[in-house]
């Protein structure tokens, strides 16, 4: 009997660690910067917004029930997993109004590389942005080691492969294909290196010969424009 490789869900977690964690350290610097800076920033906000909701609702719909019925003995574990899943859902949201009330500063005031928007307005805004943003990544990174620590290891045994990869599936669907491509550049870039091979075994052919052909390098591009800038 084939049994579920679990490895893809952390390799996905990894993403979600490394890129929220450097959408939080690089905030002061875009909303402080020109427009272009800020366009680029507040984009990657909305892509890995747009991911963790798609990765959470996968796992809310296709997951959460099937597990309910095939470990009995795990629903208060499961039952965790969800709460958990509204705690990042909350701070999550908190943050995404947070930044959009940010912009609308930054669009109130002007150009902030010029110096309109460095005032106390911003400065505030962007305290509170960070203070929930650590809220919410300790939350996330709460979550995500329990899910591998306690909920991983019960998967192989529970569901089949064809099951589990229905949440890849979905995630393709929901995000769509730009969107997914640039995921998939972050779940390479924050994975182990020796693990590479085997992630991208799992793809279709065609994902990999476009990967090959444009989208890394693609992705390479998009990637450094959001390197930190100079206050």
């Amino acid at each position: 009997m084939e049994l579920v490789d679990t490895r893809d869900m952390v390799w996905v977690h990894g993403a979600i660690r490394g890129e929220f964690e450097r959408l939080r350290a690089n905030l002061p610097a875009f909303a402080r910067g020109n427009d272009p800076a800020w366009e680029r920033y507040r984009g990657h906000w909305e892509l890995m917004h747009g991911f963790l909701l798609e990765h959470h609702t996968g796992e809310d719909a296709l997951l959460w029930p099937l597990l309910r019925e095939r470990l009995p003995d795990r629903i208060d574990l499961i039952d965790h997993m969800e709460e958990e899943h509204q705690v990042v859902h909350q701070l999550l949201e908190d943050l995404n109004e947070q930044i959009h009330a940010l912009d609308e500063l930054r669009h109130g005031n002007g150009d902030a590389s010029n110096g309109d928007a460095s005032n106390a307005d911003l400065h505030n805004a962007l305290a509170a942005c960070d203070a929930t943003f650590a809220d919410f990544n300790a939350a996330t990174i709460r979550h995500l080691e329990d899910e591998e620590q306690q909920l991983l290891p019960a998967i192989p045994g529970a569901l089949t492969p064809q099951e589990w990869a229905r949440l890849p599936q979905q995630a393709t669907e929901i995000l769509g294909e730009e969107a997914s491509v640039k995921v998939l550049g972050y779940v390479l870039k924050w994975m182990p290196e020796a693990d590479r091979p085997s992630m991208l075994a799992t793809l279709p052919p065609e994902v990999i010969a476009n990967w090959e052909a444009t989208a890394a390098d693609e992705f390479a591009s998009y990637d450094a424009s959001l390197e930190a800038i100079a206050p």
